[in-house]
């Protein structure tokens, strides 16, 4: 989680947000060392959702990190990092 946040360079809480991870529930987890097996999969639905952002702009992580965090009308004025709190929602953001 830690080494998306700081390669994606998207905010933590909406990162958190996105996976459904309180800050209280993230300190526990750092404690035990590991996500839950729901947490886990919300995040690896969410950089599959933003690799797939970085891939569309040939490897410009910051153009991709723009549209990922900005509305798009495509999405309802939505952004993707929101859109992506849910399997039908990443699967949009990667179409």
């Amino acid at each position: 989680l830690e080494a998306f946040i700081n390669r994606s360079g998207l905010p933590s809480t909406e990162v958190m947000k996105s996976i459904g991870l309180s800050s209280r529930t993230l300190q526990r987890r750092k404690a035990s060392g590991r996500l839950n097996f729901q947490e886990s999969n919300n995040l690896d639905r969410l950089v599959r959702a933003f690799d797939a952002a970085v891939g569309l702009f040939d490897g410009d992580l910051e153009g991709a990190r723009r549209w990922f965090t900005s509305p798009q009308r495509a999405l309802g004025g939505t952004t993707p990092l929101t859109y992506t709190s849910s399997d039908v929602g990443a699967r949009e953001v990667e179409a």
